[in-house]
């Protein structure tokens, strides 16, 4: 499995942004994005998201758009929880994982991957 998208839909990568509304309440922003065409195709905020609400998000895109062949994310808890492997392995997605100091090394995308595709999950 390449590491680098060669094509559209291939590889999207996906993490969390935080911020705080005026009033200090915490806001969580979901961003995904194709890494070959570098469009965002989904953002959701929400002042809580667990697992089961990404895997209803990404299952929503995977009907629009169809499913990538990977998704790569960074190791936090909302991206390796079971569930969210269970629905991404039912639906052939294989997941990488990124170490975070890789990770910010690519403005915008996710990279320096450390999960190994083809293991199972």
């Amino acid at each position: 499995m390449p590491c680098r998208s060669e094509h559209p839909n291939q590889v999207w990568a996906y993490d969390f942004v935080e911020d705080r509304t005026e009033t200090g309440l915490k806001m969580r922003i979901l961003t995904v994005v194709d890494e070959f065409t570098r469009r965002c195709i989904e953002v959701e905020v929400e002042h809580k998201m667990n697992a089961k609400f990404v895997a209803r998000t990404l299952l929503k895109l995977f009907a629009i758009h169809g499913t990538p062949t990977m998704i790569r994310s960074d190791n936090g808890p909302e991206f390796i929880a079971k569930f969210l492997m269970n629905v991404m392995q039912i639906h052939g997605v294989c997941r990488r994982g990124t170490s975070t100091r890789a990770a910010r090394g690519r403005t915008g995308l996710m990279s320096g991957s450390t999960g190994r595709c083809g293991k199972s999950v």
